[in-house]
C-alpha cells in the first residue's frame, strides 16, 4: 500500500486540486455575497495587507531555505521529474544513488514542483516571491475568519495587524517555511467551513470537505487539529445543520456527485495513510524504549515544550496579550466563537508540545498556528479596552490607560524587529560551504558528515553522499577527486554514532586538510596504499 501512495499520491493530489478549483469556481458567487465590506473596512485592510507584503519582502533571501525544507525541495523535484513522492538521499539529481521515503507530507513538495514546472528548476526568486505572496494572502484569510466569527471589523482589522507584524510569520515567508502554506490552508479550511453553515447547499458542503482535507497536507499534527476544531464547531451549531432528506435523494442519484465524494473520501483515506508512515518516522525513537521509559520521554519533551512556548510569548512582549483575552472573555456575548476559539488554542498548544523532534530541540514555525486563535481572542480584548477607555472616568480608565500605553510599546517593538529582520545567520553555514567548493577547482564527490549539508549539495547540481553511506562510492574514490567536509557540529553536540564514523573514515583513508573555516574542516580523500 506504501509503495502505492509514493508512485501515485501526485496523481490523486492533482485530480483533488483541480476538483477545489473546479468547485470554487462554481461557489465564488455565493462566497462573494457572504463577504461584502464598506469602502473604510476594505482601504484599512489593504493598507495592512500592503504593509504585511513590504515587511515580508525587506527580507527576500533567494535560497532553497534550510533543513526540512531542503528536502521538501528534494522531495519537489523528484515529483517534478519522475512523479514519484521520494527524495534522494544520495548521489546527484540526474544520478541518485538511494531514494528514500518522505517524512513530511506532500504539500509543500507538491506545490514545489508545480513551481518548478512552471518556472523551470532551479528557481531564482519565484519560490520566495510566491511564499512572500501567500503569507501576505494569509493576513486577508486571517481577517475574514475573524470577521466571520465575531461581525466585527474593527476587532478583524486589529487581529489582522496583529499577524501582518508578527515577525515569526514573516521569517516563515523569507525562508520559504512550509508553515506559510499551513497556516493559508488551516484559515480556508475553518472559513469555508463557517460559510457552509451559512450557504447550505450540497455544492458547497463538498468544496468545504475538499478544502479541509487538503489542510491535512502540509504538517502531520494539522489532522488531528483541523479535525478536532471542525468537528467541535459543528457541534456548537449543530441547531444550523438542517438537512433536507428528499434533496438529499437526488444528490444521492447524481453520479457526478457520487465520484466527487468518493474522490474526496478516498483522498482522505490516502492522506490518513501517508500521515501515519510520516508519524512513525518522527516517533521511531520511541521504538527502543519500554513504555514506561517512552511514556518518560514524551513528557520530558512536553513540559520543555510547553515551557519555551511560554518562555517565546514573554520573550516576544506578548505576556500582557493574555489579559486582553480574559477581558475579552469575561464578556457575556458570542460564547459559542470563543469557546471554539479557546479549544483551537489549547490543541495548537498541546500539538506543538508533543512535536517529536529531539529532546531539546524546537523551532518556533511549530507554533506559529497556535497565534491564530491568540490573536483573534487578543483582539477582541483590545477593542473593548479602548472602546470602554473612551466612555469610562474611573480608576478604570488608568488601568485601560496603562494597558495601551504596554500594547502600543509591544508593537512598536515588534514592528522595529520585523524591519530590521535578517535571515542571514540561518544560511551561514550554506555560504561557508559554497565557499568551500568555489575555492576548490576539480571535485568529483562529496562526502558530508551533515544529511542537511548533503542534500543541500545535491540541491546545488554536485554529487553529495552521507558519510554514513561511503560503502556506495567507497570504490569509486581511486578514480575520483574526492573531499570529505566535516561539520563541527557533530563534535560539539557529542553525537557518539556521528563521530564514530567520521574517525573511521579517517583511519580508512589517506586524509589531508585543505580547508579550515568557521563551521566545517575539508579533508581530501585518497586510498591508502
Amino acid at each position: 500500500m506504501i509503495d502505492f501512495i509514493f508512485n501515485y499520491i501526485y496523481f490523486f493530489t492533482y485530480f483533488h486540486f483541480f476538483l477545489i478549483i473546479l468547485l470554487f469556481s462554481i461557489n465564488v458567487n455565493w462566497i462573494i455575497k457572504y463577504l461584502k465590506f464598506d469602502k473604510k473596512t476594505i482601504s484599512i485592510l489593504i493598507l495592512i495587507i500592503l504593509l504585511a507584503f513590504a515587511l515580508r519582502i525587506n527580507i527576500n533571501t533567494i535560497r532553497f531555505g534550510y533543513g526540512k525544507n531542503i528536502q521538501d525541495s528534494l522531495t519537489g523535484y523528484s515529483l517534478y521529474n519522475n512523479q514519484r513522492w521520494v527524495r534522494c538521499e544520495g548521489g546527484s539529481l540526474n544520478k541518485c544513488l538511494i531514494y528514500t521515503a518522505p517524512n513530511h507530507p506532500i504539500g509543500h513538495a507538491f506545490i514545489l514542483s508545480n513551481l518548478y514546472h512552471i518556472f523551470g528548476f532551479p528557481l531564482n526568486y519565484e519560490d520566495s516571491l510566491f511564499s512572500m505572496i501567500i503569507s501576505s494572502s494569509s493576513i486577508l484569510l486571517f481577517f475574514i475568519l475573524c470577521y466571520l466569527l465575531f461581525e466585527n471589523s474593527a476587532i478583524s482589522l486589529i487581529a489582522s495587524f496583529l499577524m501582518a507584524i508578527f515577525h515569526d510569520h514573516i521569517l516563515m515567508a523569507a525562508s520559504k517555511e512550509t508553515s506559510v502554506y499551513n497556516l493559508f490552508f488551516i484559515l480556508a479550511s475553518q472559513i469555508f467551513l463557517i460559510l457552509s453553515l451559512k450557504i447550505k447547499t450540497k455544492k458547497f458542503s463538498i468544496l468545504t470537505l475538499f478544502v479541509i482535507v487538503w489542510s491535512f497536507i502540509f504538517r502531520p499534527n494539522s489532522i488531528i487539529t483541523v479535525l478536532l476544531i471542525s468537528i467541535f464547531y459543528l457541534y456548537l451549531n449543530k441547531k444550523s445543520l438542517i438537512f433536507n432528506l428528499k434533496k438529499s435523494k437526488i444528490f444521492i442519484k447524481n453520479p457526478i456527485f457520487i465520484l466527487i465524494t468518493i474522490s474526496a473520501a478516498l483522498y482522505f483515506f490516502v492522506t490518513i495513510i501517508s500521515l501515519v508512515h510520516i508519524s512513525k518516522a518522527h516517533y521511531s525513537i520511541l521504538e527502543n524504549l519500554s513504555f514506561k521509559e517512552s511514556i518518560s520521554l514524551q513528557a520530558e519533551r512536553f513540559f520543555y515544550h510547553l515551557t519555551y512556548y511560554f518562555k517565546f510569548i514573554k520573550e516576544q512582549g506578548y505576556f500582557i496579550f493574555p489579559l486582553f483575552i480574559f477581558l475579552f472573555l469575561k464578556r457575556k456575548n458570542k460564547i459559542k466563537q470563543k469557546k471554539y476559539l479557546l479549544l483551537w488554542y489549547i490543541l495548537s498548544v498541546v500539538s506543538f508540545s508533543v512535536y517529536p523532534g529531539e529532546k531539546y530541540s524546537v523551532s518556533p514555525h511549530y507554533m506559529i498556528v497556535s497565534f491564530l486563535p491568540f490573536f483573534i481572542l487578543s483582539a477582541g480584548g483590545i477593542f473593548y479596552v479602548f472602546t470602554d477607555l473612551l466612555k469610562k472616568r474611573s480608576i478604570t480608565t488608568f488601568f485601560y490607560g496603562l494597558l495601551v500605553c504596554l500594547l502600543i510599546y509591544v508593537l512598536i517593538n515588534n514592528s522595529l524587529i520585523a524591519l530590521n529582520l535578517d535571515p542571514t545567520n540561518f544560511y551561514e553555514k550554506q555560504d561557508e560551504i559554497n565557499e568551500i567548493i568555489h575555492d576548490i577547482p576539480k571535485i568529483d564527490l562529496i562526502i558530508n558528515s551533515h544529511a542537511d549539508d548533503m542534500r543541500f549539495l545535491i540541491l546545488n547540481g554536485y554529487s553529495a553522499n552521507d558519510m554514513a553511506r561511503i560503502h556506495l562510492v567507497e570504490k569509486k574514490i581511486p578514480d575520483k577527486e574526492t573531499i570529505f567536509i566535516v561539520n563541527d557540529e557533530h563534535y560539539e553536540l557529542n553525537k557518539e554514532k556521528d563521530i564514530e564514523i567520521i574517525e573511521k573514515i579517517m583511519k580508512t583513508f589517506n586524509t589531508t586538510k585543505i580547508k579550515d573555516n568557521n563551521n566545517y574542516k575539508t579533508y581530501r580523500l585518497t586510498i591508502r596504499k
